[in-house]
């Protein structure tokens, strides 16, 4: 301070706001005489960490302001009481460091500075994973997006009804590195993997999530179900001992039963042949119901994903596919982009290529494993190398005509997840009146 003119920041000299938040850098004048605002001057300067040279972002000077920062302003009604604090819409991550107010009352000069940080809370959701099929495992993924900065901390916990208290799983969990979004911000996955008849029905396992932005840690839930009884060898033996005729009866229906009733027909496979899309869409409870919606994977499938520009030449085919480079490629954008809440559907098709009893069910060649795909050709060759679209006539189970599927809206958000979006230029915010 200087004089009777004083300026003071935020206590603590450290003011915390979250990404694309509208902050205001506090700053309040004391002076020993009413403050006449045509002839005092306002400077606020910004100075990244570990560099030294300031930026000026924003000056007033009687009836003189200019904004150095699109929407950056000090509001000339507050000031008149003292208060000068600078008001910044849509803070981004790279404008965390230094702030300087710089506050002139002729000859006086007085100034304060405070660090300003910005942080990122995680948006937390915990789902099993699709692509595993092996009998009596499961996985469950544990996803955390758009936080800032990467210092993030993952476990998984239990309990059980005959011990409540929860405990700490140190076994059988991968945790993936953090993946760097395109506006600073990370993302992590980290998967718990069991095995159903090891462990009791009725058993919570939760996933918490603890990041610098939050007060709270995120929570994340799931009860494993009750699971089919697996006998002991010797109880197999004793039932096989006691049952045997019975059994080789049955044997002998079941031999009778393949060869009236072909599996094609066992499966009621139609004369034509499904795509993977349809596929999906036919045996859909062979999938999971409770994540999945069908409107929102033939959203996806035939209006979202075809506009997706994937990485080496692939092109999502609206009928969907079982080319394992075309899924991993929509996989891999799924993730980088944010868009967390189709990595789910993705995974259907994962799982789709996984089951080749399905498969066959539904009449794919095993060829389709590479003749599905959607890698984009070049228009100069030969016709027969390109990819021949299905008849439209195969159409999406209970669509109405050949041209459907109509166009549907996109999906909802849901509350699991909230994608992370580009940074934007912040908008102007007025001053408070």
């Amino acid at each position: 301070a200087t004089g009777d003119l004083k300026v003071e920041m935020m206590a603590g000299g450290t003011q915390i706001t979250s990404l694309k938040d509208n902050v205001t850098i506090f700053c309040n004048v004391s002076y020993s005489q009413p403050l006449n605002i045509t002839s005092m001057g306002i400077t606020w300067f910004w100075k990244r960490p570990m560099f030294d040279k300031e930026v000026k972002v924003f000056e007033y000077f009687g009836d003189h302001q200019e904004a150095f920062r699109p929407g950056a302003i000090v509001s000339p009604w507050r000031l008149k009481s003292g208060d000068a604090s600078l008001q910044l819409p849509g803070i981004q991550l790279e404008e965390a460091g230094e702030y300087r107010c710089e506050v002139v009352v002729t000859p006086l000069k007085a100034q304060g500075t405070v660090q300003l940080e910005v942080v990122a809370p995680p948006v937390s959701r915990l789902f099993p994973d699709q692509a595993v099929v092996k009998e009596n495992e499961s996985k469950y993924m544990c996803e955390s997006s758009g936080f800032y900065p990467e210092a993030i901390n993952i476990k998984w916990m239990k309990w059980t009804q005959k011990f409540p208290h929860p405990i700490e799983i140190s076994e059988d969990i991968i945790t993936g590195p953090t993946i760097k979004n395109m506006d600073g911000t990370f993302n992590v996955t980290s998967r718990l993997k069991l095995n159903s008849s090891q462990e009791d029905p009725g058993t919570v396992y939760q996933c918490v999530v603890w990041h610098q932005s939050s007060r709270t840690s995120l929570r994340n839930n799931f009860t494993l179900t009750a699971a089919p009884h697996n006998l002991s060898e010797p109880e197999k033996t004793d039932i096989f001992s006691s049952h045997w005729w019975s059994i080789s009866f049955i044997g002998v229906g079941l031999i009778l039963l393949i060869v009236l009733f072909p599996w094609k027909k066992m499966c009621n496979k139609s004369s034509s042949a499904y795509t993977p899309l349809k596929c999906i869409l036919k045996h859909w409870n062979s999938f999971d119901t409770q994540t999945l919606k069908k409107e929102h994977l033939v959203f996806f499938c035939t209006q979202a994903w075809p506009s997706y520009q994937l990485q080496d030449g692939e092109a999502w085919p609206p009928e969907g596919s079982i080319n394992i480079n075309t899924i991993q490629q929509l996989d891999v954008f799924c993730r980088q982009e944010d868009k967390w809440s189709e990595v789910p559907y993705v995974q259907a098709f994962f799982a789709l290529r996984d089951n080749p009893d399905l498969c066959q069910c539904c009449g794919i060649d095993p060829a389709l494993l590479t003749v599905t795909s959607g890698k984009s050709i070049d228009d100069n060759s030969p016709k027969s190398e390109k990819q021949t679209p299905r008849e439209h006539s195969d159409a999406v189970p209970g669509c109405p005509n050949p041209s459907c599927p109509p166009y549907l809206e996109p999906p909802p958000a849901t509350t699991s997840t909230t994608p992370v979006l580009r940074s934007q230029p912040p908008t102007l915010l007025l001053p408070l009146q």
